[in-house]
């Protein structure tokens, strides 16, 4: 997603690599989060912000292989996500 915003509004501060916005997504009644990847003041005074879906914050964090066996889906589950390359909170 990109968006611009006035470089001095009220938002400014929160405008910055890292952070989550909330947008809304055509289709959906609920917004969804974005986390803010490259942020760029332009020369008219705005900001253009740039912002993945936090779906891909697991995009780079593979599961190594792994063998899943006699394990109830709540256990399957907690054992292929520490599985992971790195820990995460999901």
């Amino acid at each position: 997603m990109t968006f611009t915003s006035p470089a001095d509004g009220p938002a400014t501060q929160h405008l910055v690599l890292e952070n989550i916005v909330a947008a809304p997504v055509p289709g959906l009644e609920q917004r969804q989060g974005f986390r803010i990847s490259e942020v760029v003041t332009t020369l008219d005074g705005f900001l253009e912000v740039s912002a993945f879906h936090v779906f891909y914050d697991l995009a780079a964090n593979l599961i190594a292989d792994t063998y899943v066996v006699n394990k109830t889906a709540a256990d399957a589950l907690k054992h292929l996500l520490n599985a992971a390359n790195n820990t995460h909170g999901f």
